[in-house]
């Protein structure tokens, strides 16, 4: 009984390997091909394991993004003999300035580093050092655990308590809980692992985009407000309340894409040429809303002329 219960667990780490080796290929092409999208050329890895670690398959995903650029630095909290920089440092903390490489790579990390207060620590630090990274992470929810290939036990939280191998393992909804603004991720609740991909420079745009909406609305909603005070009806139709939506929405998206960086060099003012966009969309927006409102007055008006002649 031993022998066969032996040969099934040796089977099912086979199977873990082999599996496991075939979805960092994967994951490698993927992050390589993103990387060369946004013009990464220098590297930090955060966690190496180095020429040292005894799973050559460990590695396949640092080979496949090393092939053809600059890796500036690899950091563990342990010694670690590499083929490129290494320093001991924590991820949490990192001794580098802001911006230091085009990309950060955190491969099946962040389920180490400790809690949820630590692991948002280490995504903020990423954040900092490089202009694009990514992190992956094991699926929490998949059958097998990949640090120690037993199945479905590491659901039940008495078993993940005072484990060694990892301090605290994601869910999907944990994992993008830990993200920022821009924050793009692969995988579904059933996936092996989860990979995050940010850009900060995206990241930034859709922040900004979000403002400038918000700020529009809040325009759009002052002048309907003043209108409103001078005794024209506010609107209420559904269909048009989208269309204001709508409009908004576009004025609000071409606004950010302006790079702060060349409008600071080229010392224009953005809020004059934001403001000439804002007050012509508003004007548009009033004078339908008011077209509209003309429109239903008029329609009031025929409908009870009409029941008036067919009353009398």
């Amino acid at each position: 009984m031993g022998n066969v219960a032996g040969i099934m667990k040796s089977s099912v780490r086979r199977g873990v390997v082999w599996y496991s080796v075939r979805n960092r290929r994967r994951k490698a092409a993927a992050i390589s091909q993103w990387m060369d999208e946004h013009d990464c050329e220098t590297v930090l890895f955060v966690g190496t394991l180095g020429s040292d670690n005894t799973d050559p398959n460990t590695a396949i995903v640092e080979d496949a993004i090393a092939a053809g650029r600059t890796v500036k630095m690899g950091i563990n909290i342990y010694p670690c003999e590499t083929t490129y920089p290494f320093m001991v440092a924590d991820g949490r903390d990192m001794p580098f300035d802001d911006d230091y490489v085009d990309f950060a790579l955190a491969n099946a990390i962040i389920e180490h580093v400790g809690d949820e207060s630590d692991q948002r620590q280490f995504v903020a630090e990423q954040t900092r050092v490089a202009r694009c990274w990514v992190i992956t992470t094991p699926n929490k929810w998949f059958p097998v655990e990949s640090h120690t290939s037993v199945i479905v036990a590491h659901w039940f939280p008495a078993w993940r308590r005072g484990r060694s191998e990892f301090t605290r393992l994601l869910s999907l909804r944990e994992f993008k809980k830990l993200l920022p603004e821009g924050a793009t991720v692969t995988g579904s609740w059933w996936s092996p692992t989860f990979a995050a991909y940010f850009d900060s420079q995206r990241g930034a745009r859709i922040i900004n985009r979000r403002a400038t909406e918000a700020e529009v609305r809040a325009s759009f909603d002052r002048g309907l407000n003043d209108a409103v005070t001078q005794g024209v009806p506010a609107p209420s139709d559904q269909g048009f309340c989208a269309e204001v939506d709508k409009a908004i929405h576009e004025v609000a998206k071409s606004w950010p894409d302006v790079d702060s960086k060349l409008v600071q060099e080229a010392k224009i003012q953005p809020e004059n040429q934001f403001n000439g966009v804002l007050n012509r969309q508003h004007r548009a927006l009033l004078e339908g809303w008011l077209a509209t409102a003309r429109r239903r007055k008029k329609r009031r008006r025929s409908k009870g002329d009409s029941s008036r002649g067919e009353a009398q």
